[in-house]
């Protein structure tokens, strides 16, 4: 059976291309990937090149360049199916034209659906259709593809593992509490309460103003961390803060899981997370920490620097659940399952 894999040009789902191909392979699928991350620089001078103007005549070429350069790869490969994840460059056109040749089309969507809202063009075109979130939005989406399904993210036991770190490794990634990701407004609200403490902050996208004290904690620059970093980062935290992102400024809480929940838990590192409606079916209490105010957040942070063992028992039950629940090879099998019993 070949699968042929989109790979984003850029963002955050490129990993998760990459992880889903893994498991592919690992379950006997003949994979073939194409590398989107290629096109990157082209896509970056573009935009740059247009001031953002995704309407520009030059930035439509490029775009039909893209829908075109895919097809061809689709089909010099004849796949069985063509898989892609939210922001891969697979088009309407491109999934029409498979549909028409009966190859099966399927779109894993691991966003937030009310603010990234690319489904609603693609969704319709899909045989199968994934999403981080259940109701109302599983009901919305299932009028445009029947089988649309919830399917929470995961971690790559390959890549997110408990690693030995340098002494200069421990001092350069470590900290007593830190974050990974980028700077959304409820977590720079809620971080500038966050600097009495050994902190770190690890990222891109923290458009703060020259004064802006969480400057301070900032590290590398500003810029994007990538996964081989980020590991280490968890490894080395004592807290690790997990606060999914939120453009309300005074946002803790919410529906689905990101993807920064699990892989901490693979590299059997300690975290506190922000509420959600859906952690309950994934993770049980005596596996993650939650807070649901800023006033709870710095109490358990307090209560968690001081008591080593409970964080590592915690750190240690979590790792567990991950490895015998939630890797990516569980949830291609999850996509392969549902795809052959409702083929």
């Amino acid at each position: 059976m070949k699968i042929f894999i989109a790979e984003p040009i850029e963002g955050g789902s490129v990993p998760v291309a990459h992880y889903c191909a893994r498991g592919f392979s690992q379950m006997g699928y003949q994979v073939l990937f194409f590398r989107g991350t290629s096109f990157a620089t082209a896509h970056d001078y573009i935009k740059n090149l247009t001031h953002r103007n995704f309407n520009h005549p030059l930035f439509l070429l490029f775009i039909e360049f893209m829908k075109r350069a895919v097809q061809q790869c689709i089909d010099e490969a004849e796949p069985d199916i063509v898989f892609g994840v939210s922001q891969s460059p697979l088009f309407p056109e491109n999934l029409l034209t498979s549909r028409s040749r009966k190859i099966i089309t399927i779109l894993w969507f691991p966003e937030d659906c009310n603010r990234f809202t690319s489904w609603k063009r693609l969704a319709p075109h899909c045989d199968f259709f994934f999403i981080i979130q259940k109701e109302p939005v599983l009901s919305t989406i299932r009028r445009l593809c029947p089988q649309t399904h919830y399917l929470p993210v995961a971690a790559d036991q390959e890549i997110h593992r408990p690693i030995k770190l340098s002494p200069q490794e421990k001092a350069f990634f470590g900290s007593d509490i830190s974050f990974v990701g980028a700077g959304y407004r409820n977590r720079v609200h809620i971080f500038r309460a966050l600097l009495d403490y050994n902190f770190k902050i690890w990222g891109n996208d923290w458009y703060l103003e020259p004064d802006d004290p969480l400057l301070q904690v900032i590290q590398n620059k500003d810029r994007r961390i990538p996964v081989e970093e980020y590991v280490k980062v968890f490894n080395a935290t004592k807290i690790n803060i997990n606060l999914h992102s939120s453009l309300e400024p005074r946002s803790i809480g919410g529906d689905f899981i990101n993807p920064r929940t699990f892989e901490i838990a693979a590299c059997r590192a300690f975290q506190l997370v922000d509420r959600r409606s859906l952690l309950k079916e994934i993770f049980k209490d005596d596996e993650i920490v939650t807070f649901e105010s800023l006033q709870e957040l710095k109490r358990l942070i307090d209560r968690f620097l001081i008591h080593d063992d409970e964080r590592e028992e915690f750190a240690r039950r979590a790792y567990k659940a991950v490895l015998e629940r939630h890797t990516y090879l569980h949830r291609v099998k999850k996509i392969s399952d549902t795809l052959w019993y409702n083929k």
